[in-house]
């Protein structure tokens, strides 16, 4: 047990160290397209041609896992990563930057997918929860260290496997909630510092819970058989959704307004904490044959 504990962690570091690596990677290649002429265009196609990768590499590396194991899947993430970090270093035009982009979104795509499917099979039940949610801390961390967003996860970090994942979704679904509504309340008041108290507080709210118990789940809830099947489903899903938001959050603004939009957000996080209530089941200290048990009696 100590020993499946010690190798479980030493996995969780080097992945996480790998996560690290990706975003630093990210924040170089947009101080490079910055240079172009017209960043704004640059920036959206930058997004959008990662997006695409990232949902290629999630095939091919679910596919691999699948059919050859989860390490020699995760190890061969970094190679696209390593090319495409290369490709951005000399980079001199946008050809170039795509290129690199792609590549660092098809190494994303493979290791968002596959490290929490094995990150869940080497966890016992007990450190399950907390090893998984490295990923999203290690996330945090990286991406141009986000404090607000590390915060939130470092909490998730800490509850996760004290009051449960569906705890730790109620709580996350209902603080953004009251945060986006108190936000709203306070946009015409004269102290603006409330208006970026409640912005930031629904930032952490999301990440102690919607962020990182969906990474729990992606480790926890599928059968061996579907496992990688269903990794590869809600990764995609997750990248198509960024795809999606990348092309219409321009007319997103103009169909809403700022105001519409924040309101909106408001009532799918709602919604979501009734959803979580009433149809998501606890995992916290179930084997993985145990919550199979449970989900084919539901």
């Amino acid at each position: 047990m100590i020993k499946m504990s010690i190798t479980a962690m030493l996995v969780v570091l080097a992945g996480n160290l790998w996560l690290l690596l990706h975003f630093l990677a990210i924040y170089d290649s947009l101080k490079i397209i910055s240079k172009q002429e017209d960043y704004v265009v640059a920036e959206k196609l930058s997004v959008q041609i990662y997006v695409i990768g990232a949902l290629k590499g999630c095939l091919f590396f679910c596919a691999l896992a699948h059919y050859f194991g989860r390490k020699i899947s995760i190890g061969t993430t970094g190679f696209p990563l390593a090319v495409g970090y290369l490709l951005l270093s000399v980079a001199e035009n946008i050809g170039v930057i795509c290129c690199g982009r792609f590549l660092m979104g098809f190494s994303w795509g493979g290791t968002l997918a596959v490290l929490p499917i094995y990150f869940g099979e080497i966890a016992t039940k007990s450190s399950r929860g907390i090893i998984l949610t490295t990923i999203v801390v290690s996330l945090q961390i990286g991406s141009i260290l986000d404090a607000f967003g590390a915060t939130g996860a470092f909490f998730c970090l800490l509850l996760i496997d004290w009051i449960g994942r569906k705890k730790c979704l109620l709580l996350s679904t209902s603080g953004v909630t009251l945060s986006l509504l108190m936000f709203e309340l306070f946009r015409s008041h004269e102290n603006s510092y409330l208006q970026l108290l409640f912005f930031t507080s629904s930032i952490i709210f999301q990440s102690m819970g919607i962020i990182p118990v969906r990474k729990v789940f992606l480790g926890e809830l599928f059968s061996l058989k579907f496992k990688m099947a269903g990794a590869a489903l809600i990764t995609i899903h997750y990248f198509s959704m960024g795809l999606l938001l990348s092309y219409f959050n321009l007319t997103t603004y103009e169909l809403f307004d700022t105001n519409g939009s924040f309101y909106f957000g408001m009532i799918v996080c709602a919604m979501a904490a009734i959803f979580v209530h009433f149809c998501f089941p606890e995992t916290k200290g179930k084997s993985l044959e145990h919550i199979q048990v449970i989900l084919n009696r539901t």
